[in-house]
This record gives structure tokens, sequence and C-alpha cells, in this order.
């Protein structure tokens, strides 16, 4: 049994997805919210939540900046990313903030629950439309039929890159070893077509990656 936080504006598509999530024994919708400062307040008085899902697009506070709010308030659970559409920018945003997934509203039961599932067991969600849409992001370009499949850990090397961490800085934060950050450096340049180091870091900076 999973217990799932939901926020969104839109009433009649929190109620739509209740009806949806809940037509399963797997799901308990433990509380709503209709707004950021709400969702932050769900999560302090439902520690034992194993999931929020969190709109992107409300007024006032909006999902990313009630997702940091969440984060300063130390809480780990997971959150899902809902969203109307996709866009590069918006998906970095979310994911350096400490989203665990991105999906449509428009997705269907299927996938939903698919993307809860996954996150809340502590892995990451990202639809195929993300994907394409953080990559294009990140790589400044986007051919027909192209699909550089860069992984999460491998958009989080980056992102630190374009911080001007160094390995050793970037293994300490990732907690991972020194090699496996060089390998993700290796398969970054390869993916991306770059030649050295200085190119990485500069395509980083250029794709909006560094923190502001």
């Amino acid at each position: 049994m999973l217990n799932i936080l939901i926020a969104d504006d839109h009433d009649i598509f929190i109620e739509a997805l209740v009806s949806l999530l809940q037509d399963t024994a797997e799901i308990n919708v433990l509380a709503t919210a209709s707004n950021g400062q709400d969702a932050v307040r769900l999560v302090e008085q439902h520690p034992d939540a194993d999931i929020l899902v969190l709109d992107i697009s409300m007024p006032g506070m909006d999902g990313i900046e009630a997702l940091a709010e969440i984060r300063k308030g130390r809480s780990l659970i997971p959150v899902l990313m809902l969203t109307q559409e996709y866009a590069g920018g918006t998906i970095s945003r979310a994911m350096k903030a400490g989203a665990s997934g991105y999906v449509l509203k428009t997705a269907g039961r299927d996938e939903f629950m698919s993307a809860i599932s996954t996150v809340a067991g502590g892995n990451e969600y990202i639809s195929d439309s993300a994907k394409e849409s953080l990559i294009q992001r990140v790589t400044g370009k986007k051919e027909a039929g192209e699909n550089i499949p860069l992984t999460r850990a491998e958009l989080e090397v980056l992102r630190l890159v374009a911080n001007g961490k160094t390995t050793k800085e970037i293994a300490e934060q990732l907690f991972v070893s020194p090699f496996t950050v060089e390998t993700h450096r290796r398969n970054l340049l390869q993916k991306l077509s770059l030649r050295n180091a200085a190119a990485l870091v500069r395509y980083a900076i250029e794709n909006g990656l560094a923190d502001e």
C-alpha cells in the first residue's frame, strides 16, 4: 500500500486523479492540496507519506518552489512532478530542486501507476517526452531521430561540472568514487561529441545547468 499526497490547483484534476488512483488496492490518497504553501504543510503533517505528486504550475508558490521549501525542511519524500507540457529549462530546475520524476497530466492510468511506484520505490521516472526535452536543453541541439541516452547520473555530473566542481568534489557530493565520476565525464564527452573537459564545461553553462 502506497500512501500518497497530491497537490494541484485544479480541483477537477485532483478529483479525477484520486478516482483513477484509488481504483486499486495499492494506493491510498492521504490528503490533497491546491497550492504550493499547502503542499509544504501537507508534507510536514504527513511524515509517513510515501510520495508527493506535485503540480509544477500553481499560483503563488509554484511546484518547484514548494519542492525547494520541502527539501529545506529536510524531508526526503520522493516527489513526482506533474506538468501540462515539457520544457527543458523547467525540468532542469525541478531536478536541481530534488524531484525524482516527471509525468504529463495527460498520461494514462498505466503510466501514472508506473511513475508513482517507481518514484515511491526510490528510483527516478522521466517519461520519454521529458527526456527528449531535457536532452535538447542540455545539448542545445535536436536532429530528426536523434535520441541521446543521457542518464540521470550523467545529467547530475554535467550540472556539477557547470558549477565548477572538481572530480573529487563531485564524487563527495554524489557519494561515488572519483573513478565513477571520470567514467561519467568520458561518457558525456562521447555522447555529446565534445573534445575535452573545457568544452564540456562550456556546453553545460551555455545550456543553463549552472546554478543561478
